[in-house]
């Protein structure tokens, strides 16, 4: 089942940043570069805002440093690209979350460990393995992403058809993702304590509410900024986890942030894409 999920995962980073890509205009991201206030905000509110509430929760409820630990390398961690793929599907500013993804992912190796060694959270003798986050990021964020704007931009009769069905083909692997990862891992739930659950609940939800009231003023900005917040780089986090934490807390932990975090971020899509109505389309060209 495991080894299912992950190829059902490498296919859906395939398709869901190609199905960003065929729905989004290279203008449209010139425009996001050049409003940087507001790219500004996205990059602290997953820098700087969702790890100071993570570390402030761990602390403030006295979870214990094992569980502690997940819960605060999972907020130290953004750049998950279902973000971007949920920002779409709730009908928020595709553009921002795309650039704030790509930014996220870039500058990760350079903050993430800062925040880790500020924390004490950091192992003697081990580093993050930089070969491995870029190469991930070129082939399962860039590659596609670009091929999907070329196909946008040279082929827009054929893209504007097959953009649907791509994004139905992500959303149905999305489907079987959560409902497999829920069932292989959902358990994990009745085995953490209360107070780690709080603290994840807390962390997400705040994610979620601040990025909402950051975006408030603009539509498209909210969504598009509680859900790259929302969601984090879980696999990145995992990775680390699994290289500097024998303790099986911290990886019971690190999963169960995942549980709440996808059904979550999941339920706030469903409601903004009701408020957004029916056009998919969003009032850039007035920024």
């Amino acid at each position: 089942m495991e080894q299912v999920l992950q190829l059902m995962l490498g296919a859906f980073a395939l398709s869901l940043m190609l199905s960003v890509g065929m729905d989004l205009e290279w203008r449209r991201l010139e425009i996001v570069w050049r409003r940087p206030g507001r790219f500004g905000l996205g990059i602290l509110l997953n820098f700087v805002v969702v790890p100071c509430v993570a570390a402030g929760l761990v602390t403030g409820l006295g979870v214990s440093p094992a569980a502690g630990a997940a819960v605060i390398i999972m907020a130290v961690a953004p750049g998950g690209p279902m973000g971007a793929f949920l920002a779409q599907q709730a009908r928020g500013d595709l553009a921002m979350a795309v650039a704030l993804l790509l930014a996220l992912n870039l500058l990760n190796p350079l903050l993430t460990p800062g925040w880790i060694d500020l924390l004490g959270l950091a192992q003697e003798g081990t580093e993050l393995e930089l070969f491995g986050i870029f190469k991930t990021l070129v082939g399962y964020q860039l590659i596609p992403l670009s091929v999907g704007l070329l196909m946008r931009d040279r082929l827009p009769a054929f893209t504007a058809r097959w953009q649907p069905r791509v994004s139905r083909v992500a959303q149905l692997l999305l489907l079987i993702i959560v409902v497999g990862f829920t069932i292989t891992n959902g358990e994990v739930l009745s085995e953490l304590s209360i107070r780690p659950v709080i603290a994840i609940l807390g962390t997400v939800w705040a994610s979620l509410g601040v990025g909402l009231l950051f975006g408030i003023g603009e539509r498209g900005l909210p969504a598009a900024l509680a859900l790259t917040a929302g969601i984090r780089n879980g696999s990145m986090a995992l990775v680390l986890v699994g290289a500097w934490f024998p303790d099986p807390k911290t990886l019971l932990t690190a999963l169960g942030y995942s549980v709440i975090m996808f059904p979550s971020s999941l339920a706030v899509t469903a409601v903004l894409k009701r408020r957004a109505g029916p056009s998919a389309e969003l009032a850039v060209e007035s920024a």
